[in-house]
């Protein structure tokens, strides 16, 4: 991912005024976005798997 699309995620959760963010992983592509949102005082919080019984 390049620069623009982290400065637009930025801004758009600055506009929005965004408290909490869900992510499917916290690892990967992913940490760089978890580490942007937490930067503009965003929660990040990864929803728990559920496995089948």
């Amino acid at each position: 991912m390049d620069g623009d699309f982290y400065n637009e995620l930025g801004a758009t959760m600055l506009l929005l005024g965004a408290r909490e963010c869900l992510l499917s992983a916290s690892d990967g592509e992913h940490e760089a976005i978890k580490n942007l949102l937490a930067r503009n005082g965003v929660i990040v919080a990864v929803p728990c798997k559920i496995l089948p019984t």
